[in-house]
Formats: C-alpha cells, sequence, structure tokens
C-alpha cells in the first residue's frame, strides 16, 4: 500500500506524458484528465488487490472458522462458555470495516474527480490507519481463533479421554448386562424347572387326595359295618337277655305259685298245728296238775322217786316237742 500511495503521489507530482498530449489541447486539461485516468486505474487495481486481500481473508477466516466448528462440534453454548465472539461475528466485523473503508475511498476517489485532489492524502492516510486497525484486529482474531483451536483441541482431548472412559464403562455395563441376562435366563430355567416340579406336586397332591378319600370312605364302610355288626350283636345279646328275663320270670311265677300252694298248705298244716297246740295245752295242762300232783305225792312219798323223776323226764320231753311245734308255727306264720 505504501508503493501505491507513493506512486500515485509520483503521478500527481510529475508531468504529463507529451504522448497523451494531444495538438489541439491544452496542457491543463489533458494534466488533470490523465490524473483521473491514473486515478481510476490506481482505484481498480486498489479496489483488486482489496478484493484479492479480502478473498484471502475470507478463505482464512472461512478455514479457520470451519476447523473450530469442527472441534468444537458446532456448539454454540461452548463459544458462549469461552466469552470469545464467533468467527461469524468477527467476520461481519471485518466486512463492515471493509465496506466503510471502500466508501471512505469512493468518496475520496468522488472528490478527487471532482477536483479536490487535496484531500487524497488525508484520505489515504485514514485508510492506511483503518488498515493498520483492521490488520491488528486480524491479527488478534486471528490469535484469539489459535487459543480457540487450543482450547478446541485440549476439548477434544478430554473428549477422546471422556470416550474412551465412557467406552471401557459401556465395556464393563455390557459385561455386567451379559452377565445379568445370563443370570436371569438361568434364573427362567429355574423358575420353569419349579414350575414343572410345582404341577407334578401338585398332581400327586390331587392323586394323594383321591386316594385319601377312597381309603376313608372305605374306612368308614368298614366302621359302619363294624358298628352295625356291633350293634346286632349287642341286639343279640338284649334279645338273649330278654329271653333270660322271661324264663326268670316264668320260673319266679312258677315259684310264686309254688310257694302260693306251700303257703296254703302251711296254712293248712299251721291250723292243724293251732289245734295240736290247744291239744297239747291241754294236756300240758293236765300234765302240770298231774306234776303238781305228782309232786305233793312226791313229797308224801319218796319210795315213789324214781318213778316221779322219769315222769318228770317224760314231761320234758314233751314240753320239749311243744316248744318245738310252738316254734314251727311261728315261723310258718313269719313267712306268709
Amino acid at each position: 500500500m505504501q508503493i501505491l500511495k507513493q506512486v500515485t503521489i509520483q503521478k500527481m507530482q510529475g508531468d504529463s506524458d507529451p504522448r497523451k498530449i494531444e495538438d489541439n489541447e491544452d496542457p491543463v486539461l489533458s494534466k488533470d484528465r490523465n490524473l483521473k485516468n491514473q486515478l481510476s486505474n490506481d482505484y481498480t487495481d486498489e479496489n483488486d488487490e482489496s478484493f484479492s486481500e479480502d478473498q484471502d481473508l475470507d478463505i482464512v477466516l472461512s478455514e479457520q472458522d470451519s476447523s473450530f466448528r469442527s472441534s468444537i462440534g458446532g456448539n454454540s453454548s461452548l463459544e458462549s462458555a469461552l466469552g470469545h465472539p464467533p468467527f461469524g461475528a468477527v467476520d461481519g466485523i471485518t466486512r463492515k470495516n471493509r465496506l466503510h473503508c471502500r466508501k471512505s475511498t469512493d468518496w475520496s476517489m468522488g472528490s478527487v474527480s471532482d477536483g479536490s485532489s487535496e484531500n487524497l492524502p488525508r484520505e489515504l492516510e485514514l485508510s492506511e490507519l483503518e488498515l493498520q486497525s483492521l490488520r491488528k484486529q486480524i491479527t488478534k482474531e486471528s490469535r484469539k481463533g489459535q487459543d480457540l483451536s487450543r482450547h478446541a483441541k485440549e476439548l477434544e482431548e478430554e473428549r477422546d479421554s471422556l470416550r474412551t472412559e465412557s467406552e471401557l464403562e459401556l465395556q464393563s455395563l455390557r459385561k455386567q448386562i451379559t452377565k445379568v441376562s445370563r443370570r436371569g435366563q438361568d434364573l427362567s430355567r429355574y423358575v420353569k424347572v419349579l414350575e414343572q416340579e410345582r404341577d407334578a406336586l401338585k398332581t400327586e397332591c390331587e392323586q394323594l387326595k383321591c386316594s385319601k378319600k377312597c381309603v376313608d370312605e372305605g374306612e368308614s364302610l368298614n366302621q359302619l359295618r363294624a358298628e352295625n355288626e356291633d350293634s346286632r350283636v349287642q341286639l343279640e345279646e338284649v334279645r338273649r337277655e330278654l329271653s333270660h328275663q322271661k324264663e326268670l320270670n316264668t320260673n319266679l311265677k312258677s315259684q310264686l305259685q309254688k310257694t302260693q300252694d306251700s303257703n296254703a298248705e302251711l296254712i293248712l298244716a299251721a291250723g292243724d298245728l293251732d289245734e295240736l297246740l290247744d291239744k297239747k295245752n291241754a294236756e300240758i295242762a293236765s300234765l302240770s296238775s298231774k306234776l303238781d300232783e305228782a309232786q305233793e305225792k312226791f313229797c308224801k312219798c319218796s319210795m315213789k322217786e324214781d318213778t316221779d323223776q322219769l315222769e318228770v323226764l317224760a314231761l320234758e320231753e314233751k314240753t320239749r316237742e311243744d316248744n318245738e311245734l310252738c316254734l314251727l308255727t311261728e315261723f310258718s306264720e313269719s313267712v306268709f
């Protein structure tokens, strides 16, 4: 840019080209025309150079932007967290500055074309300052981009480490899942075996219940039969007892009849005995009187003692017999 500035100043201060001056034209007008042509050529060259610089700058910024976005993964939250403006914003700022510079150059060229060639060095200096500020800003942004790329590399390394850790964790989790799935399959098999055993036990229990019912029914029938047999035996015993009681009753009736008959006979005998007792009593009275007489006689006559003793003995025997008859009569009366 300094070379272009010097060339333009030299061209402004230098003489006009004698080849371009026509014969009938004023040298001042031809000099003014040549200056305008040179300024327009310089402007086009400067625009071309600025355009090429803009293209190069756009290419560099786009490459940095793409590398940064690929490293970050297009995460805008990371850019906001880092506190740096995104490259799109930087690109917009640079483009705005370029447009401002171009507008200023256009204005300066317009003013030169209008005849104000004195303000051209000042405008060029201003454009040079703006370009320097833009270059500084570009260097700052490039440094920021390098810092961001470095930080992005660190983030990539951290991401890779986290990815490896996550892959290891995933592998361990997969192993655990396989173990758990195998254990679940084993448990499901064990559950199926237990269900089969349960079904077998259920069928066996049902069979045992049926057999128990049959056995209980058989036992109940046997018990009923035994109870029936016992009741039959008891009935037979009762019948036997009844028959025995009937026989006893008949025997007792016969015995009662016999006793009644014997009692009647005894009554008759008692009457006979009463009569005999009366007779015996009379005899005893007579004997007692006779005994008294005999005693009197014994007193009178001792010679007749032996005979009297015999008579006493005979009387005692008679009295004993009479007593026995009395006892028999009393017994017969007590029986009736």
